[in-house]
């Protein structure tokens, strides 16, 4: 349940308490900005007289816009489920009475104790998922009828709505298009292990694969005869030496000036650099040839590590391959264009799904294969363009392979 649930179904009392522990926040009609998850007293003659009230969202007086100050002398609401009513009928989304003005009054102040008292410390209040503001959600629900159907009236709450809809498009859009976090793992040979972890300095960013490459240098890790301490490092020597017959090894490595030195009678500066070059073209191609990499993610203990192998040493990296559950965290064109459409699409199917399962027997019946319908058709447009988009493709080449 959400926290206007538990509000709900809680005692009066812990009601009363909330709002005292909340700041025992008061309003009338002047007020023109309402906060998100407040609850407050109604402090002005009228039906909502004393009555506790919770801000279910975010209320910003606008009269361009048509979102006039609240007049709370004149609201009317309702004594069953504690919604309220504007004007003509018209019920607000942004607010629900949790407390009657009867059951406020009925309360000895003087016994109320906080000591202790933590606000919403119930496990079964749950948060949801994924970060998004209250435009954002209405904006994806729209063709839910939201706000002209309040949300009560949807089979799904806002938290469950935002959970199995929205988050599996979001999770889809950076699926094609990740965050990338470039990491230094520090030089590896041989066997390697990496765990998966969150990042300090981006905390709503949550890895889900990693790609791998590492930077290779001329000589071994410690340079000199480090380079025979182990069979993987003596590989290495050889591979970026040339079989110890180019410029790079320990072995060779003669007197060469690349540049005109007085005294120096031997060839040229440009047959010197010349003739490096192609010691060192030697030496990659000898290099690549013996390289061999190789990573993949393994479980240890629950744990999910990135574990591979390399023949050659050298600086490990890793591209960490992320989603969000921030909404916010996708650019601004791509959520005008393509996200919060998708969020649609797979709401749509949701409800359209499980309202097609009640038979409906009125004359005028509702066909609700619509539903279904629009879904597929906004789909079926962004999948188009994100499947033949180069950008999504950036990381899928590896050095020996595909990369999966």
């Amino acid at each position: 349940m959400d926290k206007t649930e538990y509000l709900l179904s809680i005692d009066k009392e812990e009601v009363y308490k909330t709002w005292k522990a909340l700041g025992s926040l008061t309003v009338d009609s002047n007020v023109s900005y309402y906060q998100k998850d407040t609850l407050f007293k109604v402090n002005i003659d009228g039906n909502l007289k004393d009555a506790l009230v919770w801000c279910k969202y975010s209320y910003v007086v606008d009269r361009e816009n048509g979102f006039d100050q609240i007049d709370w002398e004149n609201v009317q609401p309702d004594e069953l489920d504690g919604t309220i009513y504007l004007m003509q009928g018209v019920a607000s989304p942004n607010f629900k009475v949790v407390q009657k003005a009867a059951d406020f009054n009925s309360i000895d102040d003087s016994s109320i104790d906080l000591t202790n008292f933590v606000p919403f410390n119930n496990p079964h209040i749950s948060t949801s998922s994924i970060k998004i503001s209250d435009e954002d959600y209405r904006i994806c629900v729209s063709e839910l009828g939201i706000p002209f159907l309040r949300e009560e009236e949807i089979e799904y709450n806002r938290d469950t709505i935002i959970d199995i809809c929205i988050k599996p498009a979001v999770d889809m859009y950076f699926s094609y298009y990740p965050i990338v976090i470039d990491e230094s793992l520090g030089y590896k040979q041989g066997e390697w292990s990496a765990e998966y972890h969150s990042f300090k300095d981006d905390p709503d960013a949550i890895a889900y694969k990693g790609i791998t490459y590492l930077t290779n240098g001329a000589g071994a890790a410690g340079g000199g005869w480090a380079a025979l301490s182990t069979p993987m490092a003596f590989i290495r020597e050889m591979s970026m030496s040339g079989g110890g017959y180019g410029t790079n090894s320990i072995f060779s490595g003669g007197l060469n000036y690349r540049k005109r030195v007085p005294g120096f009678t031997g060839m040229s500066a440009g047959e010197a650099v010349q003739t490096a070059l192609i010691g060192q073209a030697a030496n990659q191609a000898i290099y690549n040839q013996n390289r061999r990499e190789y990573d993949r993610d393994i479980y240890i203990n629950g744990k999910k590590y990135l574990h591979g192998w390399s023949t050659s040493g050298g600086y490990l990296n890793v591209h960490w391959l992320c989603t969000s559950n921030n909404f916010d965290r996708v650019p601004f064109t791509m959520k005008s264009v393509y996200l919060r459409r998708l969020c649609t699409a797979f709401a749509l199917r949701n409800i359209g799904m499980l309202r097609a399962l009640v038979p409906n027997e009125k004359v005028n019946k509702i066909d609700y294969s619509l539903y279904n319908t629009r879904a597929d058709a906004i789909e079926e447009k962004i999948f188009a363009k994100w499947d033949v988009d180069p950008s999504r493709l950036k990381f899928a080449i590896m050095r020996g392979g595909l990369n999966f």
